[in-house]
């Protein structure tokens, strides 16, 4: 059974992020992903400290090793009586689904925030980044095993791009359109809309993809696509770092 790739991480980069003793006889393996979480934690302003606080409390909700049953036990109309309608950006959404989706995301950050006693700010900032921080950590780190020859064992469960033998669903682009296109999702609205429409799908299909499901949202004029996880948390299916051109023979 694979381990999820949070839980691969935490065991690939943990010790890193941490004060760890290293013998000074031996030259210690260059670590690339742990300098990429490094740099990524700074930018938004965290301390390593924090950084090792907030990485810890993330990996182990994603890894369902607590829930918040604060969030758990709101109702719908609990939640939306929580909106500001004439803010962003729920004043951008038309979709009462998705507002739904972005207050609890919100409610998520700050109980989480919490949880490792970091700025909210700062901890939303580093957590809406956090699944495409760890893929590219993670990729950094195989490109190195591999040209030492010694590539990792997780390296089967972490091969996401440029694959022939791509295996996961296709998924035809709808309001997730535009950031396929422009390989960009740095706003929240192209997060929102990627889960809309990953959403749609699981719901036309009525069948609820397990943890874990990488697929490709497909743009079918263009025949670029992104690739999108799914995983435990309010935003349930976040975009993967990179992209390519799949050309249309991929498309549905």
């Amino acid at each position: 059974m694979k381990l999820p790739l949070i839980s691969l991480l935490l065991i690939a980069l943990l010790s890193s992020l941490g004060t760890v003793p290293v013998n000074a006889k031996e030259r210690p393996r260059p670590d690339p992903g742990a300098e990429v979480m490094l740099l990524v934690a700074s930018t938004v302003g965290l301390s390593r400290d924090e950084l090792n606080r907030a990485f810890k409390v993330i990996s182990d909700f994603q890894s369902r090793k607590f829930t918040l049953s604060e969030l758990d036990s709101l109702s719908d109309d609990d939640v939306l009586a929580k909106i500001n309608f004439a803010t962003e950006p729920y004043a951008s959404l038309d979709s009462q689904q998705l507002m739904l989706v972005a207050k609890r995301y919100e409610i998520e950050t700050e109980l989480l925030a919490d949880r490792a006693g970091v700025d909210v700010e700062k901890f939303r900032q580093f957590y809406r980044t956090f699944d495409r921080t760890l893929t590219l950590a993670l990729r950094l780190n195989r490109y190195v095993s591999a040209k030492q020859n010694t590539i990792s064992s997780t390296d089967s469960s972490l091969s996401y791009f440029d694959e022939d033998d791509f295996d996961g669903p296709l998924i035809d682009c709808d309001r997730s359109c535009e950031a396929v296109q422009e390989k960009v999702w740095d706003d929240f609205i192209d997060q929102l809309n990627i889960v809309g429409d990953m959403q749609d799908w699981e719901n036309q299909q009525n069948d609820e993809q397990p943890i874990g499901t990488v697929a490709r949202i497909v743009d079918s004029e263009s025949g670029n696509f992104i690739e999108v996880r799914k995983q435990f948390s309010t935003v349930s299916w976040v975009p993967l770092t990179g992209g390519s051109d799949c050309g249309a023979a991929a498309c549905i």
